[in-house]
C-alpha cells in the first residue's frame, strides 16, 4: 500500500513477526535469554561500509595474499607510529539470511505495496532455443537480496550513495531484472530502474552455445565450463555457482578466458566472475584485458570491482587511465572504489584531482574519501590534502540530499546532517591516513571510540544495534576504513581495536574486522577463544578461526580439533547451518595442512557418515503446523498460556529432536519454550480468524527455523558452503591406507556428487592404489564423475587427455581408456 502504515496498527503484528525475525541475526546458543529490541514500522539495516563494500557479505573464495601497509616516517626518517603487521584476509564466512537483507520489519510487503507484486520472480521465458539450460529462474529469496539495496536507496538516501546503488546493481547484472520491474511502480525509483535496465539490457532469448574445437580435450572443457557458467545466477547465495567448475583450478582456466568475449552476455559476463573466483596471474591478466576493451556495461563493472577485490597492482595503471577521462558518475565510483581496494600510496594524487572536479557530488566525495583512507601516505601530496580540506569546509547543507517524493520514510529517520557527518568522519579518516605525524587525527579518531560491552556472545538483534556499542557514534559508511585506520595509530590504537573485537553489542562482521586489523598478541588468544565459543555467531567464529591459521598453528592445533569433533560428533552433517559447515570445512583443512594421526582420525569419522532423511519432511511440516494451529484455537477460545505448557513443551522437544530451527537446541530449551509462551500471548485478546492464522503461521515458522513471510512466500535462506570436495581432497592427502579405502568407498556409492569429488582426490593416490578405480570411473554413467576420473589419471599418469570424457562417442572413449590403461601398467 502507498504510504506509511501507522506505528500503533502495526503492534500486534509486529508482536508476532519480531522472535520469528531474531534467529536470522543470531543462529546459535543462549542468546535466546537476551530481551528484544524494540520493534520498528518500517527500516532495513545499514551495512558498514558504503554499497560497494556491502558484496563483502556474499560469501565466495578468499581474495589474494595478505599484504603489509608501509610505515609513516616524519621528515627527519625517524617513525612516527609503529608499524603494522601483515594483515589476514577473511573469505565472507557464509552468513545468514540477515547479513544479506537486513529486513527490519517482517510485514515490510504491507507498507510498500510494489513488493508484493512478483511471484516467483521468474524471467520472461523460461527456456532459450538453445543447447544450454537458460535462463536460471531469479528465486524469491535471491529476489529480496536484489531489492534490499532500492529499499535502502529509498529509506535512508542520506547514508546511501546513489551511484554507488546503481554500480551495486549493475554487478548483480540480468538477476536483478525482475526487482528493477517491481520498484519501477515506485515514482522515486522509477527513472533509476530504468537507466539500470537499459545499462544491462533484457535477457537474451536464445541460449548461448558453447564453442567448439578440433582437439577432444578443449572441446570437452569449452563445453562444460559453458555449462556451469549459465546454470545458475553468480551471485546467488544459495546455489553454489561455480562450485564444481572451481574444483578443477587452473585446468579449467583457458576455456573461461576463451568466453569473455563470447557473443552471449550471460556466459561472458559470468566468465569475469568465475575467473575472479579461480584466481591465478593468468586469470587476472585475462581480466586486465577484458576491462580495457569491453563495451558491456555489466561485464567492465565485475571486472573493475574484481580487480579491486583481488587488490591486483598491474590494473593499477589501467584504472587509473580510466578515472582521468571517464564521466559518467557511476563508473567513477566503481573506479575509485576499485583503486582504493588495490592500496597503491602512487594512486592518491590522482584520485584526489579527479575527485576535486567533482567536489559538489556528495556520492562521489564519499566515495572517493573511502579510497583515500585505504591509500596509506608517508607525506601526502598538497593536492591530497586541499582535497581533504574542501571537504571539511563544505556546510551541511551542501550535502544534504533532496527528500525523496516516495512518502515512505523509516521509524526512526536519518538526520538531515547525516550525511554531512558521514562525509566529515571519511575526510577525517582519510586526513590520518595521509597525515601520519597529525597527532590530532589520531587523537580525534580515538575519541570517536565508546566504552564497549565485553562480551562474546553477539547481540540478539544484529540490525538493532546498542546505542552504547563501541562504534555507536560512528557513521556506517565511515566504518570500514575507521577500522583499518586505527590500526595504524600505534598501540593506543591497537587497543581500541582488540576493545572493539570484544564488544558483543556489534555486528560479526565489524568485530572480525578489528580482530583481524589488531596486531597485538593478545589477538591469537582472543581468536581462539571465539572460535570455539558456539555462543558467537558463525560467521565471526570463521573469521576467528582464519585470523588463528596465520598466528599461532600450536593453538590452531587443537581449537581445530575442538571445532571438528563438535561439529562431526554431532549427527548429521547435512543438518550443520552454513557457517557450521565453513568452520568443519576450514577446520578440517587447517588439521590437514598440520598432518597427525588426529586429523585422520577425523576424516575417518567423516568418511563413515552418511547423509539421515531430511528432518524436516512435507508430513512433518504438515503434522507440526496442524499442531499448532490446534493450541492457538485452543488457547484463543478458553485456555491460559501457562495451562497448555506441556503442548508448548512437546513442540519445542520436536524441533530439537529434529533439529529444525538454527537457534533452538537443547542448552537453550527453557528460553525457548519462554519464547513460545510469548508469541501465544498476544492470541488471546479478542481477534478474528485470519490473525489467528497469521499467529500460527508465524509460531510454525519459528519452530521450522523460518522467517520473514512475505506475499505467502518464504524469504529466509541459507548461502550455499560445499564440504565434501574439502574433505575428500584432505583424505587424499593423508595417504594412510585407511584414508584410501575410505575415498575409495565414496567413489563405489551408487549416486551422490561425492563421487566426483573421492575420484578426483584419487589423483593424489599412488596408481597401484587407485589406478584401476579411475579406469572404471572413466566408464560411469555420470559426466562430471568421468570428468573428474580424468583429470585424476593426468595427475597420476602425467599422460595428457586425448578424449572428450562428457561427449565423445563411445568408440573414442574406448580408444583413451587403453591408452591410459597402458601408461598405468608403464608406471607399475
Amino acid at each position: 500500500m502507498p504510504g506509511r502504515m501507522s506505528f500503533r496498527a502495526a503492534i500486534p503484528v509486529l508482536a508476532l513477526a519480531l522472535p520469528a525475525l531474531a534467529h536470522l541475526a543470531v543462529p546459535r546458543g543462549n542468546a535466546l535469554s537476551r530481551p528484544y529490541a524494540a520493534g520498528l514500522d518500517l527500516d532495513l539495516a545499514l551495512p558498514p561500509g558504503t554499497p560497494l563494500d556491502f558484496s563483502r557479505a556474499l560469501p565466495h573464495t578468499p581474495v589474494g595474499p595478505p599484504r603489509a601497509p608501509a610505515t609513516p616516517s616524519g621528515a627527519n626518517g625517524e617513525t612516527r607510529t609503529e608499524s603494522v603487521p601483515q594483515t589476514i584476509e577473511i573469505a565472507p564466512a557464509a552468513p545468514g539470511s540477515f547479513a544479506l537483507l537486513r529486513v527490519l520489519t517482517w510485514d515490510i510487503a504491507a507498507h510498500i505495496g510494489w513488493l508484493g507484486e512478483v511471484d516467483g520472480a521468474q524471467h520472461p521465458f523460461t527456456r532459450g532455443g538453445g543447447e544450454l539450460p537458460y535462463p536460471p529462474p531469479v528465486q524469491r529469496p535471491f529476489w529480496w537480496m536484489t531489492l534490499a539495496p532500492l529499499l535502502r536507496l529509498l529509506l535512508h538516501p542520506q547514508l546511501v550513495s546513489e551511484v554507488e546503488t546503481y554500480a551495486q546493481l549493475i554487478e548483480l547484472g540480468e538477476a536483478v531484472l525482475p526487482a528493477l520491474d517491481a520498484a519501477r511502480s515506485e515514482p522515486a525509483l522509477e527513472k533509476l530502474c530504468e537507466r539500470i535496465a537499459s545499462e544491462i539490457g533484457r535477457p537474451v532469448r536464445g541460449a548461448p552455445t558453447p564453442r567448439r574445437d578440433a582437439d577432444p580435450d578443449r572441446a570437452m572443457w569449452l563445453r562444460y565450463v559453458a555449462e556451469q557458467l549459465v546454470q545458475r545466477h553468480p551471485h546467488d547465495p544459495e546455489l553454489g555457482f561455480g562450485e564444481q567448475l572451481y574444483l578443477f583450478g587452473e585446468r579449467a582456466v583457458p576455456a573461461v578466458v576463451e568466453y569473455l568475449d563470447h557473443e552471449h552476455p550471460f556466459l561472458r559476463r559470468n566468465a569475469v566472475v568465475a575467473l575472479e573466483r579461480l584466481g591465478g596471474r593468468t586469470a587476472l591478466e585475462a581480466l586486465v584485458e577484458c576491462f580495457r576493451r569491453t563495451k558491456d556495461p555489466v561485464q567492465w563493472c565485475r571486472a573493475a570491482l574484481a580487480l579491486g577485490r583481488r587488490r591486483y597492482a598491474p590494473a593499477l595503471d589501467p584504472l587509473l587511465e580510466s578515472l582521468a577521462k571517464e564521466e559518467e558518475r557511476w563508473r567513477l565510483a566503481v573506479l575509485m572504489h576499485a583503486i582504493g581496494s588495490i592500496g597503491e600510496p602512487r594512486a592518491a594524487l590522482p584520485l584526489a584531482k579527479r575527485a576535486h572536479a567533482f567536489l559538489g557530488h556528495p556520492d562521489l566525495a564519499m566515495a572517493a574519501l573511502v579510497a583515500l583512507a585505504r591509500l596509506p601516505q608517508r607525506e601526502a601530496p598538497e593536492e591530497v590534502r586541499r582535497y581533504l580540506d574542501a571537504v571539511l569546509r563544505e556546510p551541511a547543507t551542501r550535502w544534504r540530499c533532496p527528500e525523496t517524493p516516495s512518502g515512505y520514510a523509516p521509524d526512526r529517520p536519518d538526520a538531515n546532517d547525516a550525511r554531512h557527518r558521514a562525509l566529515v568522519q571519511l575526510a577525517r579518516v582519510a586526513r590520518s591516513a595521509s597525515a601520519f605525524g597529525d597527532s590530532d587525527s589520531a587523537a580525534v579518531l580515538l575519541a570517536w571510540l565508546k566504552e564497549p560491552v565485553a562480551s562474546a556472545v553477539a547481540s540478539p538483534f544484529a540490525g538493532m544495534e546498542s546505542a552504547t556499542s563501541a562504534l555507536s557514534g560512528i557513521s556506517p559508511p565511515a566504518r570500514l576504513v575507521y577500522l583499518e585506520q586505527l590500526a595504524r595509530l600505534g598501540e593506543p590504537g591497537r587497543r581500541a581495536l582488540l576493545s572493539v573485537a570484544r564488544d558483543g553489542q556489534l555486528e560479526p562482521l565489524l568485530r572480525a574486522e578489528a580482530l583481524r586489523f589488531s596486531p597485538s598478541e593478545e589477538r591469537a588468544m582472543l581468536a581462539a577463544e571465539l572460535a570455539q565459543d558456539p555462543r558467537v555467531e558463525g560467521s565471526l567464529r570463521v573469521a576467528a578461526l582464519e585470523i588463528l591459521s596465520a598466528l599461532r598453528p600450536s593453538t590452531l592445533a587443537t581449537v581445530a580439533a575442538h571445532i571438528a569433533t563438535t561439529l562431526l560428533r554431532s549427527g548429521d552433517l547435512e543438518s550443520l547451518d552454513p557457517a557450521e559447515r565453513f568452520l568443519l570445512r576450514r577446520a578440517m583443512e587447517a588439521l590437514g595442512a598440520m598432518g597427525g594421526a588426529r586429523s585422520l582420525e577425523l576424516l575417518l569419522l567423516w568418511a563413515g557418515a552418511r547423509s539421515a532423511e531430511a528432518a524436516s519432511s512435507p508430513k512433518l511440516e504438515q503434522a507440526l503446523r496442524a499442531q499448532v494451529a490446534a493450541l492457538v484455537s485452543l488457547v484463543a477460545e478458553k485456555r491460559s498460556v501457562k495451562a497448555a505448557r506441556q503442548e508448548i513443551s512437546d513442540l519445542v522437544d520436536l524441533a530439537i529432536a529434529k533439529r529444525l530451527s538454527p537457534i533452538y537446541r537443547e542448552e537453550n530449551r527453557a528460553q525457548a519454550i519462554v519464547r513460545v509462551e510469548a508469541l501465544l500471548e498476544g492470541v488471546r485478546a479478542p481477534h478474528d480468524a485470519s490473525y489467528r492464522e497469521l499467529a500460527a503461521a508465524s509460531i510454525a515458522n519459528e519452530l521450522l527455523g523460518r522467517a520473514l513471510p512475505s506475499g505467502g512466500s518464504e524469504v529466509v535462506f541459507a548461502p550455499h558452503v560445499p564440504l565434501g570436495d574439502a574433505l575428500c581432497s584432505e583424505l587424499a592427502r593423508r595417504g594412510a591406507p585407511q584414508a584410501q579405502l575410505a575415498l575409495l568407498r565414496r567413489l563405489q556409492e551408487k549416486q551422490g556428487v561425492e563421487r566426483g569429488y573421492a575420484a578426483l582426490a584419487l589423483g593424489g593416490v599412488p596408481p597401484r592404489v587407485a589406478g584401476s578405480h579411475l579406469l572404471t570411473a572413466l566408464e560411469d554413467r555420470e559426466p562430471f564423475v568421468r570428468l573428474c576420473a580424468c583429470v585424476a589419471l593426468e595427475r597420476a599418469t602425467g599422460e595428457p587427455n586425448r578424449c572428450d570424457w562428457i561427449g565423445g562417442s563411445s568408440a573414442a572413449r574406448a580408444a583413451a581408456l587403453e591408452s591410459w590403461r597402458a601408461a598405468l601398467e608403464q608406471r607399475r
